[in-house]
């Protein structure tokens, strides 16, 4: 048990402390009571030692905390109704002669399926139902790479990139920067391998992404950029996600005439997608709506929140259906240009749209937006909207 529960931790990149601070979060969010820190940290250290198992109130916050089922964190199956326990399989010890000396090429047909599936369900409800089957199947992919050689080792490495890439986006749209980060270098190390450009150039963009998230623009800026140093290699679409991500960079710091320039370079190479080169399944979301929602939210952040308003209402008129979690986002944006333009109830009547958009596909990036849309309306919260607007909030953020 201790090897699963501490192996969640680390996949994270945490350290004890840090798990301890988010029991500790998890707690008192829930107004649930916990041992002290001191006691906390010895027991923290004795589950993930095999000595022994939290209790049916520590296993819940550590569930929710890692996103994982008590079979991923090694807990104890559940009884069953007729009252005995489903058997606990642990392949690690009782099957490490099932750990394979030679890959089969179509195990990659496999994950490919199974990356695509697992796209198309964060795209439509977030991260929470994905994260934790992900995990098994990043542990999988890393003892498929060890064994495999030649053509289909560089096909698991390829697709281990696209995966440990996504792990780090869940990441990050649940609120975890630094497990997002963690993920994403463990995604360039693939990409490396390979010596593929345009994976690499992806993968700098989003390392970028989780940067300027908090807060470190420069560094931001600079993997932005180098991104976009293979220019010659990339296609359109890359280029224009690389680009967008370089106009918010610039946005943060306030360098407008370079934001500018970026975001008309975005514009114009998402109109050349399906022209040049073709696209890698990995820039499959780059729109024209996207881009248009991205430069928006780099005028916002300009203080330009009226032009921000009509480019956020522009593209939710064409908004794709398959992309729900990001019309949230887009949504919750809108609400805040309005906020900051002083139409309190256009920003409560769109921020109910968000609320409901968030409930169904859950993303800590729009919940912090509808947070700082709350704040704004914290001045009128006696007008009816307002009051509205809280009610449709109560409980999710």
């Amino acid at each position: 048990m201790g090897t699963q529960l501490q192996a969640a931790r680390i996949a994270r990149g945490w350290s004890q402390r840090r798990l301890l601070q988010a029991l500790n979060d998890s707690a008192t969010a829930r107004h649930l009571a916990i041992a002290e820190p001191a006691s906390l940290k010895v027991m923290i250290s004795r589950w993930e030692n095999g000595r022994a198992l939290p209790d049916d109130l520590y296993r819940r916050l550590l569930r929710e905390i890692y996103g994982l089922s008590d079979q991923l964190l090694g807990f104890p199956a559940a009884a069953t109704e007729s009252g005995s326990r489903a058997p606990a399989v642990n392949l690690a010890v009782h099957g490490a002669s099932l750990v394979p000396t030679r890959v089969d090429p179509g195990i990659v047909q496999h994950f490919r399926v199974l990356l695509t599936e697992y796209c198309r369900v964060d795209s439509l409800t977030g991260p929470r139902y994905v994260v934790g089957s992900m995990q098994s199947q990043l542990g999988a992919l890393e003892q498929l790479c060890g064994a495999a050689r030649g053509d289909v080792r560089d096909s698991l490495l390829h697709i281990g990139t696209r995966f440990a890439e996504l792990a780090g986006w869940l990441y990050q749209d649940g609120g975890d920067l630094a497990s997002a980060m963690y993920w994403n270098n463990r995604a360039m190390d693939y990409a490396q391998e390979l010596g593929e450009a345009q994976l690499i150039s992806y993968v700098l963009m989003r390392k970028s992404n989780v940067a300027t998230d908090g807060g470190r623009i420069a560094q931001g800026l600079g993997l932005a950029t180098a991104s976009l140093r293979p220019w010659n290699e990339l296609t359109p679409g890359l280029r224009a996600v690389a680009l967008r991500q370089k106009a918010y960079a610039h946005a943060l710091a306030n360098e407008v005439d370079d934001c500018a320039r970026a975001l008309d370079e975005a514009r114009s190479q998402v109109r050349r997608i399906a022209m040049d080169l073709p696209e890698p399944a990995f820039t499959s979301y780059c729109t024209p709506q996207y881009v248009e929602m991205e430069a928006a939210n780099s005028l916002a952040r300009l203080g330009r929140a009226a032009e921000a308003a009509k480019i956020y209402s522009d593209s939710l008129e064409e908004w794709p259906s398959a992309e729900r979690r990001d019309h949230g986002l887009c949504l919750s944006r809108l609400a805040l240009a309005y906020a900051e333009m002083g139409d309190v109830e256009q920003a409560c009547f769109i921020g109910k749209q968000a609320a409901d958009v968030v409930c169904a596909a859950p993303s800590a990036r729009t919940l912090d937006v509808l947070r700082r849309v709350s704040g704004q309306m914290a001045p009128s919260r006696r007008i009816d909207a307002v009051v509205e607007l809280r009610h449709a909030l109560a409980g999710i953020v």
